[in-house]
């Protein structure tokens, strides 16, 4: 980091739309993830490592940022249903500082305390810790306002992404954005629930690609129609 004038100037304050500073995030991203998904760490089986495709996350920051400057409105409610370790929640709201977060997981025996607790920090974050299809989640999500932004990350097969889709595409607001993870991962089912929700006609789509890597993740991008 530089230090100019008594400021911290970080990768998040220097934000920019230019070619050089996407260079520069998508090498900030590798160092974050494993060899698999175009980083730079080693997979070690604790799930400690940032887990999307640098070039991926480099885009759909810049996306939602271009989406602020379009709408001339902040990304001010988050609603995430898959927090897992909590590592892509902390990056967003670096890029965006939400003034609401909003986070269901049920926490599997996967979930590494050491590398959870620091991404629970210094944010505004209320987490549900239950099923993101249960009757206690679906029941206290809708006491919230609705939100400008909802990333469904959670469990991949079928009937949960579709339950997850159908629960909360209703709490994202006029002008919102949903995003949903792993729209190419082979095999799953938020790559089936994708390609059939893009036949639906009240919605736009737009897709986050990276093929180059071990592993295929793919973002997947939608807005309700105007």
């Amino acid at each position: 980091m530089k230090q100019k004038k008594n400021k911290i100037i970080d990768i998040y304050s220097k934000f920019s739309f230019n070619k050089k500073y996407y260079k520069e995030l998508v090498n900030f991203f590798r160092s974050q993830t494993t060899i698999e998904t175009g980083g730079k760490k080693i997979f070690d089986g604790t799930y400690r490592d940032l887990l999307h495709i640098p070039e991926e996350l480099a885009q759909l920051i810049i996306f939602l940022k271009k989406h602020e400057i379009l709408k001339k409105n902040k990304i001010k409610k988050y609603l995430e249903i898959g927090f897992s370790h909590g590592f892509a929640n902390t990056i967003l709201n670096k890029f965006f500082n939400f003034e609401t977060i909003i986070a269901v997981d049920k926490f599997g025996s996967h979930i590494n305390g050491v590398s959870l607790a620091p991404n629970l920090r210094f944010k505004n974050l209320i987490l549900i810790c239950n099923d993101s299809k249960s009757e206690f989640a679906v029941k206290n999500l809708k006491k919230f306002e609705k939100f400008d932004l909802i990333f469904i990350d959670g469990n991949h097969d079928y009937k949960s992404v579709k339950s997850d889709f159908n629960n909360y595409i209703n709490l994202l607001n006029k002008d919102g954005i949903m995003i949903m993870h792993d729209i190419k991962l082979e095999n799953s089912g938020s790559k089936n629930f994708w390609n059939e929700i893009k036949l639906k006609k009240q919605f736009t789509f737009k897709e986050i690609v990276c093929s180059k890597y071990f592993f295929k993740y793919g973002v997947g991008i939608l807005k309700f129609k105007k």
